[in-house]
């Protein structure tokens, strides 16, 4: 299909690695620290959800010796590359479940997969499988002969390509025993890998320090979406909230959460906000301030909408001349406020005002503190700051003073 064409759950566009390779100084420029990739193995769909070789690239892609040179290129921008592991379930053309096809109960591989009838057909009621889908088997992560494999699989591409992480695909449905020796295996490679599980619960157990360094954080978005784009929340509610979140790790966890406003699962921000583009920017300046990494999904920064799967995952408009929009200059002030200031990448948080569709919240640490503030109401709103300053916050904008020994050292406002 035509680049820009509207998504569908079949169709392809030709995006491939080298194209994402080209595009690694807008990223740079963007302030963009690193990029998760969905799955880039071997595999028949456009979602690559339904792996056939976790050992190749697919051609769609590009080849495995693309991906190496894309993080050996990133890696010079100081630019890290996490992949998408999917261990909960493969492709039906996966070696494994191909001789289970073809031996039946011969196959030595029956055991890989939850078997729940015979003869084994691409039919979803022989066997478990992903949300009903039977062209994605589940695999038996319990066995210790699966384990192996995909242990193999993960020490290769950081071996081969120098990956610096990975994000597990549905990791709440995988084996604990499993993901406990992943973590062993690769932190032993590496300490420095990053593992992201995703889930859409809590996540408690998975952060208790043995499992994984971060979740995606999907009690934050909820928070995000109820308060700006639903509406359904006031200001008291959505700080409890958020409070509630940080509340339940340690500071150190917190401040590795994957905290996203959308994803390739999801409909953009900017749609769940109902194209109301200040809740959309108000959202984006408390997800940037907050504790954690904040994620931009592709092309966020540009306004790119969509609906839910698949039509959130339309085409870069790298036509547009992305770089030169209002919104990317936006999202690049932002980042650069908070790379230059340590508190909000690791200071402590504090609701300071909460009033309706006014909120505020501060971050401290022993150098600066730094209080935000955003308006999502229909009218403006006057704050009073340290030294009983007044601050007229018009409707649709934010205010963010930064002070260090009671000095006024930098703001920003809307």
């Amino acid at each position: 299909m035509a680049w820009g064409s509207k998504p569908t759950a079949s169709n392809f566009m030709g995006g491939n690695l080298n194209g994402i390779r080209k595009s690694l100084g807008y990223l740079a420029e963007l302030g963009v620290e690193c990029i998760y990739l969905n799955p880039v193995f071997a595999s028949p769909s456009n979602h690559k959800y339904d792996t056939t070789d976790y050992y190749k690239v697919d051609p769609h892609f590009g080849s495995n010796e693309d991906l190496r040179i894309l993080v050996k290129e990133a890696h010079e921008k100081h630019i890290r590359v996490i992949l998408d592991a999917v261990f909960n379930h493969t492709g039906t053309d996966f070696f494994a479940f191909a001789d289970l096809l073809k031996k039946q109960e011969k196959s030595e591989y029956q055991s890989w997969y939850h078997i729940t009838r015979f003869p084994v057909r691409e039919e979803a009621d022989c066997y478990e499988c992903f949300f009903g889908f039977a062209g994605m088997p589940k695999l038996n992560t319990g066995n210790e002969k699966v384990q192996e494999y995909l242990l193999n699989v993960l020490e290769y591409w950081v071996r081969e390509v120098q990956v610096d992480g990975y994000r597990f695909d549905v990791i709440d449905e995988i084996d604990e025993n499993f993901v406990l020796k992943i973590r062993d295996r690769l932190k032993r490679l590496n300490p420095e890998l990053v593992l992201i599980g995703e889930t859409w619960a809590e996540g408690k157990r998975l952060l208790n320090g043995c499992e994984m360094d971060s979740i995606m954080n999907y009690s934050f978005r909820q928070a995000m979406l109820d308060f700006f784009a639903e509406r359904s929340i006031n200001a008291e509610t959505f700080g409890h909230r958020l409070e509630t979140a940080l509340s339940r790790h340690p500071d150190e966890t917190n401040m590795a959460m994957f905290n996203a406003l959308d994803t390739h699962d999801t409909k953009r921000f900017i749609n769940s906000c109902s194209h109301r583009l200040d809740s959309f920017k108000l959202g984006v300046v408390v997800q940037m301030m907050f504790p954690g990494s904040p994620s931009i999904y592709y092309g966020d920064e540009v306004e790119i909408d969509g609906e839910n799967d698949p039509d959130c995952r339309k085409c870069m408009t790298w036509q547009e001349n992305p770089e030169e929009k209002e919104s990317f200059r936006f999202y690049q002030k932002l980042i650069q406020f908070r790379k230059k200031h340590s508190a909000i990448r690791n200071g402590s948080f504090t609701t300071v005002l909460a009033d309706e569709r006014v909120y505020g919240f501060a971050r401290e640490n022993e150098k600066e503190i730094i209080e935000i503030f955003v308006n999502d109401g229909d009218s403006a709103a006057e704050i009073t700051v340290e030294n009983a300053r007044s601050i007229l916050i018009p409707k649709g904008n934010f205010y963010i003073v930064c002070r260090k020994n009671g000095e006024i050292i930098e703001e920003i406002c809307s």
